[in-house]
C-alpha cells in the first residue's frame, strides 16, 4: 500500500509518539519526526513503548480501515515477561549524524548545532529519541544485573 501526500495523507512525515509514562521512563519526547522506512506490525501481547502516527485524511483513513488498520501502529515494542527484548519496527539506525559524536562527554550541550528546534526536523530523532531510548534500555539492563 502506498499513501500519497495530498491524496491520502495530510503530511508525508510520520511521527513517533510516546505516552507520558514511557516518556518519563525512557527520557524521550512525546513526539518526534521520523523519515525512514517502517513496518506495520501487530504487537500481540507485547508492551508498546511508542507508536508511529501518520497524518491521514478521511480517504486515507478509509483505505487503512479496509485493511483493518488505523493511522497509529507500534514503533517500539517490548516482550512482557523478562522485559529485555525490544523490537524497533523501523530503520532507527540510519542517521546523517556521525554516531561517533554520541560518545563524546558533554556533546549533548552542543547538539543544538546539529539540528533545529523545529518539530519536523528529522535530525532531532537521534538526539531526542534514539540515543536516550537506547541509553535507558541499557541502564535498566545493567541495573537488573546488580540486583541478582
Amino acid at each position: 500500500m502506498v499513501l500519497e501526500e495530498g491524496t491520502l495523507l495530510k503530511s508525508s512525515l510520520p511521527y513517533i509518539i510516546t505516552d507520558s509514562a514511557n516518556c518519563a521512563k525512557y527520557k524521550v519526547p512525546s513526539s518526534v519526526a521520523f523519515d525512514h522506512w517502517f513496518d506495520i506490525i501487530d504487537p500481540l501481547q507485547n508492551n508498546v513503548i511508542s507508536k508511529f502516527k501518520i497524518e491521514t485524511n478521511a480517504l486515507g483513513d478509509s483505505l487503512l480501515a479496509e485493511f483493518g488498520l488505523t493511522n497509529q501502529f507500534p514503533a517500539v515494542t517490548q516482550e512482557p515477561k523478562q522485559m529485555r527484548t525490544f523490537y524497533f519496527s523501523g530503520d532507527f539506525t540510519s542517521t546523517e549524524i556521525p554516531v561517533w559524536t554520541s560518545r563524546f562527554v558533554g556533546i549533548e550541550k552542543l547538539k543544538f548545532i546539529l539540528y533545529s528546534s523545529k518539530p519536523d526536523d528529522t535530525r532531532r530523532f537521534f538526539w531526542l529519541y534514539y540515543k536516550p531510548l537506547i541509553s535507558e534500555i541499557f541502564n535498566d539492563y545493567y541495573s537488573s544485573l546488580g540486583k541478582k
